[in-house]
């Protein structure tokens, strides 16, 4: 028995949904750990698009798949997922569902949007999708429970007080109509009936698990410079994307050899505020934003590129305790002619030995940069043939030696083939 556990190393966005799909042939179980509908995991078969942004990826591929504990589940986006996958005719009957995992209802996104709105300067850039009160009713010990929904009368009891809360409290903070609660219980019960049937107690679904041996493939989402600990706080998301919290996020504990398998593409992009160093000039982020397609799939936000981060890639590379890592979107950057690496971080001429440890030093960063000579697509079209060109892999090598970490996959495309192992 075995685990891979895929992280993204950056901001997010950097393709895992294409990675999962891929590595999820040799899977049984894929398990999502933590995030919720902001998540936005492609998947290109064929030129079709798939977009996946609360069921774990290997459904495409009919694996067994599980939402876990960690995850915050809006009922009306996993319904719409659903009924999408169906009308491709793809089976959802392998898809479980934590009892423990938190449901994020319409009032945590009335709440994101006007905290957003309220907070002026100091918002953060949220997808706005009800994920951070969602979190902070869970931590609060106020959360309503997807296992609740087992047992009507103790759901409408928890419910009952929350919409009364809602109502009460937040309705007069932020002037909004108050929720008719008769009508949000019918219609909430009436989405429970297609549900019910995939909630699994976590404890005996992890016993199967471990007992039946299965090659689990734990898919995370956003990315570790997000994550709420050990990203650019207060500029990350409200969960742990990172490795180490596939575990707790699943509710299955490592009774097994694990590889982390470390995501990242061969440029850097982030949505939302914080800090971003690297980025490109005006001209050539537009040149690279358009040919990546490097717009949210959640929510179709311009999303800032700029050039490959090493001194963020080597940190969370570090913390994620990776084996390898798999490079993607190659193909985005080729014919630009000069392309760069941002190698160190300098503070007054002194080069930084360790990743910022908190945003207010981003202002005073100075980035340094290497020049690196650009491949053409008819260089990544050889790639495609097996045959990786020297500056190609001259690009990979430093980016090796420097995070000290093998890079075993290049992407060259949208498509589900469009991997190749170097």
């Amino acid at each position: 028995m075995e685990a891979k556990i895929v992280v993204g190393l950056q901001w997010g966005d950097e393709g895992k949904g294409k990675i999962v799909d891929y590595l999820s042939d040799d899977a049984d179980l894929v398990v999502r750990y933590q995030g919720g509908a902001n998540a936005g995991h492609t998947i290109v078969i064929n030129g079709k698009k798939y977009i996946l942004h609360l069921i774990p990826s290997g459904i495409i591929r009919g694996k067994l798949s599980y939402i876990g504990n960690g995850v915050v589940v809006d009922i009306d986006e996993l319904l719409k997922e659903i009924e999408n996958l169906r009308k491709e005719n793809i089976d959802v009957d392998n898809l479980k569902i934590s009892a423990n995992s938190h449901i994020l209802f319409e009032f945590h996104k009335i709440i994101d949007i006007h905290e957003e709105e309220r907070k002026k300067e100091l918002s953060i850039g949220t997808t706005k999708s009800g994920i951070g009160p969602c979190y902070v009713d869970k931590y609060d010990r106020i959360g309503i429970r997807m296992g609740d929904l087992l047992d009507k009368n103790i759901f409408l009891k928890k419910l009952s007080l929350r919409i009364r809360n809602f109502n009460e409290f937040y309705c007069k903070v932020f002037n909004v109509e108050k929720i008719d609660e008769k009508k949000f219980v019918e219609d909430i019960l009436e989405k429970r009936e297609k549900i019910k049937d995939m909630i699994v107690y976590p404890e005996v679904f992890a016993k199967k698990v471990i007992e039946g041996k299965m090659r689990i493939l734990f898919e995370g989402a956003q990315g570790s410079l997000l994550d709420v600990d050990f990203g650019t706080y207060p500029y990350v998301t409200s969960s742990n994307p990172t490795s180490y919290n596939s575990f707790l996020g699943s509710g299955i504990p490592p009774y097994f050899d694990y590889k982390v398998i470390g995501i990242t593409k061969c440029y850097t992009t982030r949505v939302g505020n914080g800090p971003f160093p690297s980025r490109m000039e005006d001209g050539c982020e537009e040149i690279v934003r358009k040919k990546g397609g490097e717009f949210g799939a959640t929510t179709g936000r311009k999303r800032k590129c700029g050039w490959l981060d090493l001194p963020a890639l080597k940190y969370t590379s570090f913390i994620n305790r990776t084996d390898s890592i798999i490079m993607t979107k190659i193909d985005v950057l080729s014919d630009l002619g000069k392309i760069y690496i941002l190698t160190d971080y300098t503070v007054n001429g002194t080069v930084l030995t360790n990743f910022p440890e908190n945003v207010e030093k981003f202002d005073v960063v100075k980035p340094v940069f290497k020049e690196f000579e650009c491949w053409t697509s008819d260089e990544v079209d050889d790639l495609k043939k097996n045959k990786i060109s020297k500056r190609i892999k001259d690009f990979v090598s430093f980016v090796e030696k420097n995070i000290n970490v093998k890079i075993t996959h290049i992407t060259t495309g949208q498509e589900r083939n469009d991997i190749i192992k170097i």
